[in-house]
């Protein structure tokens, strides 16, 4: 008996897949394009001039001294104690400001043995190396156009010995005491007007009289348990504003 025939191989029969890794077109190099950019300018740096006013970065509490000398990369500043003592240190050039004085600054000036205390009130030219301001002196008529280099400044060190600066009648400018002073009388003038009650003068809206008399009988009460039920459009929201803001403000110790 003849053997069965095997069945041909299909010639269609698909191929395998091919395991040859096809090359990927390289990138394009980028190419550096070359900016005309300007430089930054140099922070110019502040050369010291004897006689200017400066004070020492990260030691501002010291206050204003003036430039004694200069000596390669650092400098001398002499720091007024009080218009008799000095304290002279020397420090890198890098931590010296050269700030304008504040307007009202107490400044003396010495001319033939003999001293005059004023006040800056302007600052006229602080462009150059030695800034220039315009001095009041007592009695003048007019103010004293002076370089920083001709007057002195006193620093915020403490004196060794205060009879000195009274001596001297060397003591701060009266100037920042009248301001303080007719800033309190306001403040006690308004504390007086509004009844003890500082919540009325910070208050947004208009608050009526009848809203504050509210206001005051609930707050001078000891205990706080009181029903607002006025007519409608009277102002209940405000008069409860007014106890709330006065509850938590805090008091000032006098």
């Amino acid at each position: 008996m003849p053997s069965p025939k095997k069945p041909a191989k299909n010639a269609a029969a698909k191929k395998a897949p091919s395991t040859k890794k096809v090359a990927k077109p390289a990138a394009k190099a980028s190419k550096a394009v070359k900016l005309d950019t300007p430089a930054p300018a140099p922070v110019p740096k502040y050369k010291p001039v004897p006689g200017s006013k400066v004070f020492l970065r990260g030691r501002a509490s010291a206050g204003f001294g003036e430039i004694v000398s200069v000596s390669g990369a650092k400098a001398k500043v002499r720091f007024f104690r009080d218009v008799v003592n000095t304290t002279e240190v020397e420090v890198p050039i890098e931590i010296i400001a050269h700030g304008p004085l504040p307007n009202q600054t107490r400044v003396f000036h010495q001319q033939d043995g003999v001293s005059r205390y004023g006040r800056v009130m302007v600052t006229k030219d602080g462009s150059s190396a030695l800034r220039t301001y315009l001095v009041h002196f007592p009695g003048a008529a007019t103010l004293a156009e002076m370089k920083e280099s001709d007057f002195a400044v006193r620093s915020y060190l403490p004196g060794d010995d205060p009879s000195v600066v009274l001596a001297e009648l060397a003591q701060e400018t009266p100037f920042f005491f009248q301001q303080r002073s007719d800033l309190l009388r306001e403040l006690l003038k308004q504390n007086q007007l509004a009844h003890g009650l500082p919540a009325l003068l910070s208050a947004k809206v208009e608050v009526l009289q009848h809203q504050a008399e509210v206001a005051d009988r609930v707050l001078r009460d000891p205990t706080i348990r009181y029903l607002l039920a006025d007519e409608v459009g009277l102002g209940k929201t405000i008069e409860a504003g007014i106890i709330l803001r006065q509850k938590t403000t805090p008091r000032v110790s006098t």
